[in-house]
């Protein structure tokens, strides 16, 4: 409760009593998750000096970073919380229980920062979920702002992300470019060696 109120006083109390930082609510959220979705990057600095493990899923098969990369708006405090998350030893190839990626979600929400942290990281571009969607599948599908889904792209691509993947019904990324009527990024598939069949 005191990090969904991001209480950093009464948290940093329960931590000298030695409450159980690895404690779940009953979305199977710990005090990391709730911090971490929160962007409290002074209650994430607490909890990691107390050494928790890093990679617990919730009931969506979620972890901290997952929950980081997703879940608040501003930048900031985001950045610097996945950062912290990665340099601890978060897992960047997890897949939550969907089987998206740390790379398919930050993918499909936008967040270009995230995206090269993670690839700077390892994370695998080419990773699929239960439908088969890789990272530019996600990028190709769900984001709006053209000038961010097209860094986005062009990135996964850079990183070996391979635009000729399919997904369960076979459709890659430009097929999929191709039903929305999105023109640049398909030259921008097609300039990367795409295969149309």
């Amino acid at each position: 409760m005191a990090c969904s109120l991001n209480l950093v006083k009464i948290v940093a109390s329960l931590l000298e009593s030695r409450a159980f930082l690895d404690a779940t609510n009953v979305q199977g959220n710990t005090p990391l998750h709730i911090a971490s979705g929160n962007g409290n990057t002074r209650i994430v600095k607490l909890l990691l000096g107390r050494k928790p493990e890093l990679n617990i899923r919730n009931a969506k098969g979620r972890t901290a970073l997952h929950q980081a990369l997703v879940n608040f708006k501003e930048q900031e405090p985001r950045d610097e919380v996945v950062d912290l998350l990665i340099k601890r030893g978060a897992h960047v190839n997890i897949r939550e229980a969907n089987g998206a990626s740390s790379i398919s979600l930050a993918s499909s929400v936008g967040y270009l920062w995230g995206v090269k942290k993670l690839l700077a990281s390892n994370a695998d571009p080419n990773q699929r979920d239960k439908d088969g969607y890789t990272a530019l599948h996600h990028a190709v599908s769900t984001l709006t702002d053209l000038s961010v889904q097209g860094e986005i792209i062009d990135l996964l691509i850079k990183h070996g992300a391979d635009a000729n993947i399919g997904d369960q019904r076979g459709f890659s990324p430009v097929h999929t470019a191709a039903k929305l009527g999105n023109v640049q990024i398909i030259q921008n598939l097609l300039g990367n060696e795409t295969d149309l069949l």
